[in-house]
């Protein structure tokens, strides 16, 4: 049976809580409110399988563009890399646009993101993290600015 959140977005995880409260922590981030890592710390406890949400936390991580930050969206990254073969195609997306990022090839990232993005936007799908993620890349690109990459975080 197929899951999907509020949203239509298809999820790979069967746990209606887990989704639920994944879809809370995207609310949180698009409202600017509490902190959405929190939620998604706490339902990554409780469901170390879900997929989105290593992916969501990682990109959480990514598009503070704060080195400060790095070690963690490594680590969320690996964990969603880890469990990409149960995932679905749209998280396996999102895995690989955050993937791009982490490696410092922003053109891929906004490229991978872009035509995945584009395709849920333009059929009714609003995704609050895609919207803003998309924001916080145009930025980057207009300022020039790197992502995190592997010369980035050094020392």
């Amino acid at each position: 049976m197929a899951h999907t959140d509020k949203w239509g977005n298809p999820v790979s995880h069967g746990s209606a809580a887990a989704i639920a409260r994944l879809e809370r922590a995207i609310e949180l981030f698009a409202a600017y409110q509490a902190d959405p890592v929190v939620e998604l710390d706490g339902v990554l406890a409780e469901h170390p399988d879900l997929v989105m949400g290593h992916a969501l936390r990682a990109a959480l991580m990514a598009t503070s563009s704060d080195k400060a930050f790095a070690g963690e969206m490594t680590k969320s990254l690996a964990a969603a890399e880890a469990l990409a073969g149960r995932a679905n195609e749209r998280e396996r997306g999102h895995i690989a646009a955050v993937r791009a990022w982490a490696d410092g090839d922003i053109e891929t990232a906004t490229e991978r993101g872009n035509v995945m993005w584009e395709a849920y936007l333009f059929a009714g799908l609003l995704y609050f993290l895609i919207c803003q993620a998309t924001a916080h890349v145009c930025a980057n690109i207009e300022r020039r600015a790197r992502p995190f990459s592997r010369d980035a975080t050094r020392a």
